[in-house]
């Protein structure tokens, strides 16, 4: 699958297979004719396709609480661990060659053990050992919910679909099927003018797991690990079929509107009233762009879209 492939060009863990440029090559050989943005209609929406913009909400405030968050191995890798023993081996002039290399439970009981009087005491060493690493876990807890929120504060996103005919989609985000969805092509991007929008375009990956950042130590300063986690999904939204616009950017906004490109049409929903009808018909015929909308099948679940029909 060449999902697959771009992942590892652009995102692999192995800095060797590493390649941005043969990765933004495979993207642009398979970023699909039209992508689709779902939209409620009103005053934010019809500014966006006014204007040729996006909406870019920040990761906090999508409806998935898993969306840009990430996990640490906490059994391989454990800084909060590492730093406290650390701690208390300085304070007890332990040698930090002598429990580099062991574990938290056993690197604690060494120290309990040659460097406190706990040593004729086994119980309350194995006690005070349990009780460090319960506590410890937690403020690791903490740490690793604190690492995604960092990057959850930093990610934006604007989210388009491969496909316009999902009744899913149309009811959770384009207002129960009275609402739209904008088409637009990516294949002609500027990328001397959109730079930001190809770099930033990527397809979602579906995933069982968390996206672990232990497993990137070694690339950390070679590739984007905001936008890594911003594409790692659970298969639980496999249906969306999503492709993102991602921007990093540190501020208080929730959201903002940016540039991209104009839309290919307009599509109006099953349930579009008649006032927007109107609306969207004067708007695409302004765009010079052509107005579609859903048909409901008569004899099967089934949604497709055709030429609008003129009718108020």
């Amino acid at each position: 699958m060449w999902k697959d492939k771009y992942l590892e060009l652009m995102f692999s863990n192995d800095p060797n297979k590493l390649n941005s440029l043969e990765g933004i090559r495979l993207k642009l050989l398979n970023i699909p004719q039209s992508l689709y943005k779902y939209r409620r209609i009103d005053e934010y929406s019809l500014a966006n396709l006014t204007t040729d913009t996006a909406w870019f909400s920040k990761a906090t405030g999508f409806n998935d609480p898993y969306d840009s968050s990430l996990t640490i191995n906490s059994k391989e890798y454990n800084p909060v661990h590492k730093e406290g023993l650390r701690k208390i081996a300085r304070e007890l002039n332990v040698p930090l060659e002598e429990i580099e290399s062991l574990n938290t439970k056993d690197t604690l009981e060494h120290i309990l053990y040659n460097y406190t009087e706990l040593r004729h005491n086994p119980e309350l060493l194995a006690t005070t050992v349990e009780s460090y690493i319960k506590g410890s876990d937690k403020d690791f807890e903490k740490y690793v919910t604190g690492i995604s929120g960092i990057i959850q504060e930093k990610v934006f996103a604007s989210c388009f679909s491969e496909d316009p005919t999902s009744m899913l989609m149309w009811s959770h985000y384009a207002d129960n099927h009275k609402g739209m969805v904008i088409e637009y092509n990516f294949n002609n991007l500027d990328l001397d003018n959109q730079k930001q929008i190809m770099t930033g375009l990527h397809p979602v990956y579906y995933t069982n797991k968390l996206l672990n950042l232990d497993n990137f130590r070694d690339v950390q300063d070679k590739i984007l690990v905001h936008a890594l986690a911003a594409i790692n999904k659970s298969v639980e939204w496999e249906y969306e079929k999503e492709w993102r616009i991602i921007v990093l950017k540190e501020t208080d906004e929730v959201g903002f509107n940016l540039q991209i490109v104009k839309p290919s049409s307009i599509i109006l929903g099953a349930r579009v009233s008649e006032k927007h009808k109107i609306m969207l018909s004067l708007e695409a015929k302004k765009k010079g762009i052509p107005l579609k909308q859903i048909k409901l099948d008569k004899s099967s679940y089934h949604l497709e879209v055709v030429e609008f029909d003129g009718v108020f």
